[in-house]
This record gives structure tokens, sequence and C-alpha cells, in this order.
């Protein structure tokens, strides 16, 4: 799999920074109509993965104002790849969880959390 170039990385982690917008009012009103908190627990892997994509930028930006023949720290990608994971891990096992629940609502809350499980 080729290096993915820092532009295509920053574009990323804007997108999932931007996520959290649309994400926050749906998981909340899915949880709300739904009487069920686990859609609103789904914002908890979403809130980490956007304060981890502020931090990374942050981390650009003052790489490059540092300079630009300094090594990359491969431990530090390390730590960020591993989070990344295990933050698409913990909101996977809530999106199965609450598509499971899913089966259950009617038509008006199913539609809500198809959109709100979506995001």
């Amino acid at each position: 799999m080729a290096a993915q170039t820092p532009q295509k990385h920053r574009t990323l982690r804007l997108i999932s920074l931007l996520t959290i917008i649309p994400a926050l009012p749906l998981g909340v009103s899915h949880a709300i109509v739904s009487g069920s908190p686990l859609p609103g627990v789904g914002l908890v892997p979403m809130a980490f993965s956007a304060v981890l994509a502020i931090v990374t930028l942050c981390m650009g930006n003052r790489k490059q104002r540092i300079s630009l023949d300094e090594p990359t720290p491969q431990v530090g990608k390390i730590i960020i790849t591993v989070a990344d994971i295990l933050l698409a891990l913990a909101y996977l096992v809530i999106l199965i969880f609450s598509w499971i629940i899913l089966g259950s609502y009617g038509a008006g809350e199913v539609e809500l959390g198809t959109y709100a499980t979506g995001k």
C-alpha cells in the first residue's frame, strides 16, 4: 500500500473533524426518540476521533514550522495508528449493536436511526 501524501492525510483528518457536526444532533435525537442511550454512546469514539484529528493537524503544522529536515518519530505514528484502529473498532461495535436494536423500532425511528448511524 502506498503511503499517503501529507495533503491527503490532512484532508482525511479534516473530514474526520467535520463529521462530528451532523453526527451530534442526529445521535442525540436518535437516543432521545429511541429511549436508548446506545446511539448517544456512539458519539464518544467520534469525539475522541475529532480530538485526535485536531492533535494530529496541530502536530503537522508545528513540524512544518520547526523544520522540514527533522525525521518524523516513528513512535508517534504508531501511537496515532493504534488510536485510530481502537476508535474505529469501538465505533463499529456500537454501530453493530445499534443496527441490531434498530430492527425493533417503528418506521420513523428506523429512518432517523439510519441517518444517525450512517455518519
